[in-house]
């Protein structure tokens, strides 16, 4: 199952994506310009899907912004 630049989200569905995860299924969260504010995503329900606590959510004066790995 793939998470594409979800708004805030209740704790309910942290918890049933967790649950899915844990009897075995793939969740993939992508976090984009929607995903604010932060400070819900660093609590336990979504920790228990994200990789590790969210800092800041960086944004360009002109809005757009792309990632574009040289390596």
């Amino acid at each position: 199952m793939f998470v594409l630049d979800p708004g805030a989200l209740p704790p309910s569905v942290w918890k049933a994506l967790a649950d899915y995860a844990s009897d075995g299924h793939g969740v993939g969260i992508f976090l984009g310009r929607r995903a604010e504010p932060i400070g819900p995503l660093n609590e336990a329900p979504a920790q228990e899907l994200l990789p590790g606590k969210l800092a800041l959510q960086a944004r360009r004066p002109d809005g757009d912004l792309a990632m574009a790995p040289r390596d």
